[in-house]
């Protein structure tokens, strides 16, 4: 086994496709540690190579961080086998019918998750038997990404096997979203909002099936699953309660975010 230490890292981001929504960050892995600057840095130079192992998670490249998520030793074997480092995640301008195949079980980005899934799976080597692996916890956003995809994003079946081949010794952590309502949204509430939930990832699995099938660009039809995803949370729970959860979304700025009439 190789070990090294694995560092997760997060800078601001624009969430794009639905309008200015709030802050959220865009996360990423290395294993070295990084300038952080709380300014939200600029990018380096487009020549710019990382020193060591750096996993984009479907970014691009940062040489300098806003926040330290986490760190802990790993096993680099296993992160390499995942996600593929130092490798961008899909060929510029890339329509989102193109696979990824470097990007662990997030093959369709939107889909079967987004960069804080790929950002997961790569920390699944930090796991063992008795410790559960690190995640993104820290990250803005991170509450949003749960609600949707999960931990480790929709790709079940990919993601399963490639836990079973590599790690499988690994100490399954429980779900994070369900983690995060507790204590926000009220306990006669958490049942409607896990079966919103459960019904927009059917329903972006069953359109995973149909670009896996016939690639093309799905992100209209993506987005109209997130937005009801979020436009039931929003009924279900109220503003306050929502916001609460989901912190980094102003619905100032998202006129199509409120009740159904």
């Amino acid at each position: 086994m190789s070990e090294t230490t694995i560092y997760a890292w997060a800078k601001p981001a624009e969430l794009e496709g639905f309008g200015k929504m709030g802050h959220f960050s865009h996360t990423w892995v290395s294993t070295y540690p990084m300038k952080v600057d709380p300014n939200n840095p600029p990018d380096p130079d487009p020549n710019w190579v990382p020193p060591e192992y750096y996993w984009f998670c479907y970014g691009s490249a940062h040489d300098v961080a806003a926040k330290e998520l986490c760190s802990r030793a790993g096993n680099l074997d296993v992160a390499k086998s995942i996600s593929a480092p130092n490798t961008d995640a899909l060929p510029p301008n890339a329509p989102h019918g193109t696979a990824s195949h470097t990007s662990g079980a997030i093959v369709y980005y939107g889909l079967d998750g987004v960069c804080h899934n790929v950002a997961n799976q790569v920390l699944y080597c930090t796991g063992t038997s008795t410790e559960e692996p690190l995640r993104v916890k820290g990250s803005s956003g991170y509450p949003l990404v749960m609600y949707l995809y999960g931990n480790y994003g929709l790709n079940a079946d990919g993601w399963y096997k490639l836990t079973q081949e590599l790690a499988p010794e690994v100490k399954e952590p429980d779900d994070d979203f369900v983690e995060i309502i507790d204590g926000i949204v009220p306990e006669d509430k958490k049942t409607e909002l896990l079966s919103i939930r459960l019904g927009a990832q059917m329903a972006m699995v069953a359109l995973r099936a149909k670009v896996d099938a016939n690639p093309y660009d799905y992100d209209t039809e993506l987005e109209v699953i997130i937005v009801g995803a979020l436009g039931g949370a929003f009924t279900l729970l109220g503003a306050e309660v929502f916001l609460k959860l989901f912190p980094g979304i102003d619905p100032k700025e998202a006129p199509w975010l409120k009740p159904s009439q």
